[in-house]
């Protein structure tokens, strides 16, 4: 007799280089005029609650940037190529966008970044939680004001249950 193998589905890493410049590109010559889509519900941009940080990471580089109110941001000064772009919030899940940057101004949108994340390991999980319900009305914790409204309610429960048990984009280098 032989035995049947046992098939375990585990989640795929996106693998793919992290940069790969063109060999005519000058430094500097370009930009990234990204944009993100949050979840506001209740406060569609522009408003107030969509000025917040990011983190975006190109080719291993990371740069902080602040949006507008409508969720613009710009980074100048880059090499032209073919990058994975990484996006994200304090309190949200990362989104990748595989792009070719070239000379001038390049619009990316980089989609809705889903709130939830309250410890920043780019997983909406029971931990994330835990940090909601001790920061609820009336106590605050902010890093579970996932609206930006100053409070931490059952809208900010109700992001977080959207999201639960949903996990960011990731970038593997090396393979």
């Amino acid at each position: 007799r032989t035995a049947t193998p046992t098939i375990t589905r585990t989640p795929t890493a996106i693998v793919a280089p992290t940069a790969t410049p063109t060999a005519t590109a000058a430094p500097g010559s370009c930009s990234l005029q990204g944009s993100v889509t949050l979840q506001r519900p209740s406060r569609p941009a522009p408003d107030s609650s969509w000025v917040v940080p990011l983190t975006v990471t190109i080719g291993g580089q990371q740069y902080a940037v602040t949006t507008d109110t409508s969720g613009n941001f710009n980074i100048t000064g880059l090499t032209p190529g073919t990058y994975n772009i990484l996006v994200k919030g304090a309190h949200t899940l990362a989104n990748l966008r595989s792009t070719t940057l070239v000379s001038g101004a390049n619009a990316v949108s980089f989609g809705t970044l889903k709130e939830g994340d309250a410890n920043s390991d780019n997983c909406v999980t029971i931990a994330d939680f835990s940090i909601l319900a001790s920061g609820f009305f009336p106590a605050y914790e902010a890093r579970a004001d996932f609206n930006q409204d100053s409070y931490v309610n059952l809208a900010d429960f109700a992001l977080l249950r959207e999201n639960f048990a949903v996990c960011g984009d990731i970038v593997v280098t090396g393979q």
